[in-house]
């Protein structure tokens, strides 16, 4: 279990930045040091690359990650993307880390053809997966990412999975 006083990290895509504020109130609220490195429209490819330097840097007890949707775009590749998930979760693990994976959101299979097989593929290596797919959340116009309310909605109920999983402490705030 992580508790109060511990660093916090949120990394990931395009939907992690969306979720990122809420993820920062939320760990401020509960105790938590919050850090958060999310860039727009990366994928596994480049995070295998910045995970390393990201857990020397700031030392975390927990890693949330938002990856995969990007990946199942580019679907042609999940020969590498199971090398790589694979690695990254060994990486996050090795330093001492838990790490918590948001599953891809439920994102149409006519915008998104490949991304029930990309969740699959997360599961397989995931230990602790969040079902994103099953929260309600308001979209914008591309049918992908979420409005602000529809993160906010998405960040605290993983949240509260997280609490309920005991991977964090309920702060009494």
């Amino acid at each position: 279990m992580v508790t109060p006083g511990a660093t916090v990290m949120l990394v990931g895509d395009s939907l992690a930045v969306g979720m990122e504020p809420k993820f920062i109130s939320l760990a401020r609220k509960g105790g938590y040091i919050p850090v958060s490195h999310t860039v727009n429209g990366t994928s596994i490819f480049q995070w295998i690359k910045w995970i390393k330097s990201d857990l020397e840097k700031n030392r975390p007890e927990l890693v949330v990650v938002s990856l995969g949707t990007n990946d199942a775009i580019i679907y042609d590749r999940v020969r590498q993307h199971a090398g790589l998930y694979g690695e990254f979760t060994k990486i996050v693990e090795e330093s001492g880390a838990i790490l918590v994976w948001l599953g891809p959101p439920d994102i149409s299979p006519k915008r998104i053809p490949h991304i029930a097989e990309e969740r699959a593929l997360i599961r397989k290596y995931a230990s602790y997966y969040f079902e994103s797919e099953a929260i309600e959340k308001p979209r914008g116009g591309d049918g992908i990412h979420s409005t602000h309310t529809g993160y906010n909605r998405w960040m605290g109920a993983a949240w509260d999975w997280m609490i309920d999983q005991n991977i964090l402490t309920k702060s009494d705030n």
